[in-house]
């Protein structure tokens, strides 16, 4: 058996990408007769090199927007609107409007609506610019396939030369569908490590060592010993219902074939791997037995699936990705005084992880050139990104030092969303981060182990019936499994769980990642 590969995230992503080698583009067939000659030479200059991307400017050719039209760019993306949205655009307009001759306008969708909005304006062709997009929200690879985003293979290069040159050629390889590229990917750690965290005054508290915590089993144990040693008003809300079946796909090494909504999964370590149904697993059984074992004790409460608010501060733990500084956040989030996380398993790197969060430009955008310009800006000038994710310094936040912040009390602009906005190392630290946090973080995405499928990309066009079967069945079953709401009947609903995918169409889709697998594979010997 062939060894994985360690992989080496570019150590350029991780520099301080302040400005931009502004390349000029039209809005229009007649602008670009014009402006494509500035634009390629700029992609040359700002293409291959680390330094490209650092921030040094001082041989960059002069920006203009002389050429350009004016245009206004829409944009949406999964988040809760924020009371000061408005100010903040309009100070993000001010750095575009003079570096792209463009305006930008905001429309965050609070994240439960976010797939069914966009899916009604992707079918019905209405117009935007600029859209979030992930192997898990508002399907890269399905989206791309069917049309609804631009192809960017060329475009990015020109227009976003710096953006483009601060990756490594395989990662944005590894974001291709069917050769082409359809979206940007939004710098941040790549490599994926999953595990546990707590409110440590209850694993003091408890005398609980959360480092040998290894398995769901452990931690619905500890859950459990918490749940019994305090009063019922404060275990309400212990933690989400188990939802669990991802992450034990990273703990166990596992890995998505074609995204999650349909079954198939591989052990992304083998050289030659066999895609299998993740659901017939005594892995995922176990889930669903301890799913059913925290309803019963109360540790999942019984409206988990329907409370319109969950207060966080009162739980006590969850499954999550372990990354650096996201202890913090934890807290931060949670408002609790301190928040501890351990990891299980080894890092890995999967097409999933870098495709994890991205930035598509519609089809139905009539300026995809100037749409690739504000990329190149957003992923390039600190002070834009800084705007859109924390907003106005001494109004939202309070910036502590050279690259810190602190929001200001009851801020009205706090989105909590830098992942999702671009280049996620050129943001300001939490006040209770490391201060090398962004070197902690290049470290972890370099110990990572690089998936067998690094670059593949699943085409689900010949089970595209049996896909949507299945994710029907899936969606039937998974979180009411995953709330242990079946109770009694958990084993009885587990069996005809496979059966309905059976019945779906699961063999022949199995069947058909296998040989796209297969293929893959054999071409990269």
């Amino acid at each position: 058996m062939k060894k994985a590969k360690k992989w080496v995230v570019a150590p350029v992503m991780l520099a301080a990408m302040s400005s931009m080698l502004l390349s000029a583009c039209g809005s229009n067939g007649n602008d670009n007769a014009n402006t494509n000659a500035n634009a390629n030479a700029n992609a040359n200059a700002g293409s291959g090199n680390a330094d490209s991307a650092s921030g040094d400017t001082s041989n960059a050719p002069a920006n203009t927007t002389a050429d350009l039209e004016p245009v206004t760019l829409k944009y949406y993306y999964p988040a809760a609107p924020q009371p000061d949205q408005q100010a903040v655009q309009d100070a993000m307009n001010k750095i575009l409007k003079e570096k792209i001759n463009a305006e930008i306008e905001l429309y965050p969708i609070p994240f439960e609506n976010y797939e069914q909005k966009m899916k009604v304006m992707i079918n019905t062709q209405e117009e935007f610019d600029l859209a979030f997009t992930a192997p898990w929200v508002l399907n890269y690879n399905a989206n791309a396939t069917n049309g609804a985003y631009a192809d960017l293979t060329d475009i990015l290069p020109k227009y976003a030369p710096n953006l483009y040159a601060s990756l490594k050629p395989e990662l944005w390889n590894a974001a291709k569908v069917n050769g082409k590229l359809y979206a940007s990917i939004n710098q941040q750690i790549f490599a994926r490590q999953f595990g546990f965290w707590y409110n440590k005054e209850f694993t003091d508290k408890y005398n609980v060592d959360y480092t040998k915590i290894e398995t769901l089993k452990d931690f619905s144990d500890y859950l459990l010993k918490v749940k019994a040693g305090e009063p019922a008003d404060r275990t309400d809300r212990m933690t989400w219902k188990a939802d669990w079946l991802d992450r034990i796909k990273e703990m166990k090494g596992w890995e998505s074939v074609g995204g999650s909504d349909t079954p198939g999964a591989i052990v992304s370590s083998e050289a030659n791997p066999k895609v299998f149904n993740e659901y017939d697993t005594p892995e995922y059984k176990e889930t669903i037995e301890l799913a059913k074992e925290l309803q019963t004790a109360g540790v999942i409460p019984k409206d988990v699936l329907t409370a319109a608010n969950w207060d966080r501060s009162k739980m006590f733990g969850a499954v999550t990705s372990v990354a650096p500084g996201a202890e913090q956040a934890e807290a931060q989030s949670n408002s609790m005084k301190e928040v501890v996380m351990h990891g299980v398993g080894s890092p890995t790197l999967t097409t999933n992880n870098v495709t994890a969060t991205m930035t598509a430009v519609s089809a139905t955008s009539k300026n995809p050139e100037r749409a690739a310009m504000f990329l190149e800006l957003i992923n390039t000038d600190k002070d834009l990104y800084n705007l859109l994710c924390h907003g106005i310094e001494g109004t939202h936040y309070t910036k502590v030092g050279d690259n810190k912040y602190e929001n200001i009390k009851d801020s009205k602009y706090s989105p909590g969303s830098d992942w999702m906005f671009g280049n996620q190392f050129n943001g300001l630290i939490p006040v209770a981060s490391p201060d090398d946090v962004w070197e902690q973080t290049k470290k972890l995405n370099e110990s990572a182990t690089a998936s067998v499928l690094l670059g593949f990309v699943y085409d689900d066009s010949n089970i595209k019936t049996e896909a949507a079967n299945c994710a029907a069945v899936i969606a039937q079953y998974k979180d009411v499994f995953a709330a242990g709401l079946y109770g009694g009947d958990t084993d009885k609903k587990y069996e005809q769980f496979l059966s309905d995918l059976k019945k779906a169409g699961l063999d022949k889709i199995l069947a058909d990642k296998q040989a796209q697998v297969d293929k893959f594979i054999a071409g990269k010997a």
